[in-house]
């Protein structure tokens, strides 16, 4: 388990000087890497092996965005190396120890030259889990809802914005694809501002469905089906296949 202090930096706030979505996923990511590579199983020894980590599914709840040079704390760990997934938990503390978010991701292990998942290795396998338990449940529930999906539900689906990227070269990962919290970034950018004026985000869950790379264009799309929850939708641009389907749930802005 590793726990680490970070201080709220500008390049990780949003406009009103919070910790953004994407900065509070690049903290996790930053302690993620590091834990991973104290326990042998990190990216830099699994790339050199033919093999890679790849998200498959993240949610995170947050009771309080911390503002722009307020310290927290970070603390990481695996709670599950199965045959084919691996689990890891993510909790965010401030300096007095009061929970400000958590977080449950699911991994698979694609080898890079099938680009095929794999069973995890013996050796990850066999690696400890903290007897700590998990600070929230990833259920076996269904993916984040397509607009199609609510609309063959009997929802009213009504579309609220969307905008297109380029994935640049600085968008990817050390394997070449579009690093995950990208997507999250291109999810949440088509939220029009008269909404971010009234909401707060509290809450989102990511399915990532497939990998992006430099020069592929992205569609990202934003639909509402009810009060507080939005539906996202990350497509390749020419032939519309699935990237990223995201829901994230709101509340009132203080």
């Amino acid at each position: 388990m590793l726990s680490a202090s970070f201080v709220v930096e500008e390049g990780r706030t949003d406009d009103r000087g919070r910790l953004s979505p994407e900065g509070l996923l690049d903290l996790f990511q930053e302690g993620a890497t590091e834990d991973a590579e104290r326990r042998g199983a990190g990216m830099r020894g699994l790339v050199e092996a033919g093999l890679a980590w790849v998200l498959q599914r993240l949610r995170v709840e947050v009771e309080v965005w911390p503002a722009r040079g307020l310290e927290v704390a970070v603390t990481t760990w695996p709670t599950r190396f199965g045959g084919a997934m691996a689990e890891r938990a993510f909790t965010v503390e401030d300096a007095h120890g009061q929970p400000l978010a958590r977080a449950m991701s699911r991994w698979a292990m694609v080898d890079l030259r099938a680009r095929r998942a794999v069973r995890l290795p013996p050796a990850v396998r066999a690696l400890p889990v903290p007897a700590r338990p998990a600070p929230l449940a990833l259920d076996p529930a269904p993916e984040p809802s397509s607009v199609l999906r609510a609309g063959d539900a009997g929802a009213t689906v009504t579309s609220l914005g969307e905008c297109s990227f380029l994935v640049q070269e600085a968008d990817l990962d050390q394997v070449g694809h579009a690093n995950n919290i990208r997507h999250v970034g291109w999810a949440f950018a088509a939220v029009p501002s008269d909404w971010l004026e009234r909401h707060e985000l509290r809450a989102f869950e990511a399915h990532f469905k497939g990998a992006v790379f430099r020069g592929d264009p992205v569609a990202s799309r934003v639909f509402s089906t009810d009060t507080d929850r939005l539906h996202h939708a990350l497509t390749h641009g020419p032939t519309q296949a699935p990237v990223t389907l995201l829901d994230s749930w709101w509340r009132p802005r203080p």
